[in-house]
C-alpha cells in the first residue's frame, strides 16, 4: 500500500510539472485536484438512479458534470468522474457494476489459471494480469477505458486468454464431407 501511496504521489508530481505554464497548472496541484469533488458529484448523481443508472456512455451526464461540480463554473474538462468503476456505476447502477466486476474477476481467474501451467502459458499469465492490474490502477484516478484504449485493453485480453489456451483445447474445423 505504501509503494501505492508513493507512485501515486511521484505521478501527481510529473502531472504538476507537465502542467506548468498551462491553463490547468493549479488543478495539478494535489490541493487544488477536482477529483474529490467529481467523484462527491458522482456519489450524488448515483443516488438519482441507483439500480439502473442513468445510461451508456462515459459522457452521458456531461453537461451535469461541467455545471453541477462548482455551482456557477462550467469546466470543460469535467464531463466524468474520472474514476471507471464510477463510471460504470452512473452508468448501469449498482447492476451494470456487479456485472462489470463480474466480468474483470472472471478475466483474472482464468489468467490466475496460466500462472500453474508450464511452457510460456504461465508468462502470458503474467503479462495479463499485469495488464489487468495496470489498467485497473490506471482507471482509479481517470477513465481511459473508452475508445481506442478499451480496444487495445480487451483485444489484449483476448490474446493473453487465446494463449492460455491448452494446445489440446482448441476445436479442430470439420470439412465437409
Amino acid at each position: 500500500m505504501l509503494a501505492f501511496a508513493a507512485l501515486f504521489l511521484l505521478a501527481v508530481e510529473q502531472r504538476a510539472e507537465r502542467l506548468e505554464g498551462t491553463e490547468f497548472a493549479e488543478e495539478a496541484q494535489l490541493a487544488h485536484d477536482p477529483r474529490p469533488a467529481l467523484w462527491d458529484y458522482a456519489a450524488r448523481r448515483h443516488g438519482e438512479a441507483p439500480w439502473a443508472g442513468f445510461g451508456y456512455g462515459r459522457e452521458i451526464l456531461r453537461l451535469g458534470f461541467r455545471t453541477g461540480v462548482t455551482p456557477g463554473v462550467d469546466n470543460r474538462m469535467h464531463t466524468h468522474a474520472h474514476n471507471t468503476p464510477v463510471n460504470v456505476l452512473l452508468q448501469g447502477g449498482i447492476v451494470g457494476l456487479a456485472l462489470f466486476a463480474w466480468m474483470v474477476a472472471a478475466l483474472v481467474r482464468e489468467m490466475a489459471k496460466g500462472l500453474r501451467a508450464g511452457d510460456g502459458r504461465r508468462l502470458a499469465a503474467v503479462l495479463g494480469l499485469t495488464l489487468v492490474a495496470g489498467f485497473a490502477i490506471r482507471n482509479m484516478t481517470d477513465d481511459f477505458l473508452v475508445r481506442h484504449n478499451a480496444l487495445l485493453a480487451w483485444s489484449l485480453a483476448g490474446a493473453v486468454l487465446g494463449a492460455l489456451r491448452s494446445r489440446g483445447s482448441a476445436t479442430s474445423a470439420r470439412t465437409p464431407a
